[in-house]
């Protein structure tokens, strides 16, 4: 960790140091009550480290916490009661994609020293690189009868969408998060990021839009339709 100072009040900046390279059953299966006990652990977990540590919950690690439960719970609910087809499995890959980059971007709004928020900061950016490829998957396969199709047609921009973030977030680590740094006066963190890490914004930006233009081809189609 570094602290700056000079004429302007003192800021503490923390730099980044290198990296290494079942069936459906009436009765409540085994599986919910692994899960929630799980969820509930990984909440009061890091709030107990923050209350020894002296520093309330932020209102920015409750709502992520919270997304990680929502995201979690839709997750294990699809895989786990639905139909088991391809359109499931790939909306609950990109749920539990979501719910894994909301827990360390709880964990890293939480934290008391910088190191430890860069540590949080990196792995939810990593989580990251996964959904552009999950979630374009499962808009190009959402109620769609002949989904095969559009995914021969989007193959190129599916493989990009599924390796670019991935080979950006794991073989360019370094690159991801230069410096993390809190202002004079106190207030959210600062990010500087590399372009590793501006690349993989971008690209989840992009994918949003190919997304949400997918979904909305889809609706206008089933119109009048059952």
């Amino acid at each position: 960790m570094v602290v700056e100072t000079g004429s302007q009040p003192s800021r503490e900046v923390a730099t980044v140091p290198p990296r290494g390279d079942g069936s459906k059953s009436g009765d409540a299966p085994w599986q919910t009550n692994v899960f929630v006990p799980f969820a509930w652990l990984c909440f009061a977990g890091s709030r107990e480290f923050n209350h020894e540590q002296q520093k309330p919950m932020s209102p920015g690690s409750i709502l992520a916490f919270a997304a990680f439960l929502c995201a979690g719970g839709l997750a294990f609910a699809v895989a786990w009661y639905e139909r088991r087809s391809i359109v499931h499995w790939s909306f609950a890959a990109g749920m539990a994609a979501l719910a894994v980059e909301s827990l360390f971007s709880g964990l890293s709004a939480g934290a008391v020293a910088l190191d430890t928020a860069v540590h949080w900061q990196f792995l939810g950016m990593v989580a990251m690189s996964f959904l552009p490829g999950f979630w374009l998957f499962f808009s190009l396969t959402y109620a769609r009868g002949n989904y095969r199709e559009f995914l021969a047609l989007w193959r190129l921009v599916l493989t990009i969408a599924f390796i670019a973030p991935v080979v950006l977030a794991l073989i360019f680590p370094d690159e991801i998060i230069l410096a993390l740094g809190k202002p004079p006066g106190g207030g959210n963190l600062l990010l500087r990021l590399g372009f590793a890490g501006t690349g993989l914004h971008l690209m989840l930006l992009l994918s949003a839009v190919l997304v949400l233009m997918n979904l909305e081809r889809t609706f206008r189609a089933s119109v009048g339709t059952m």
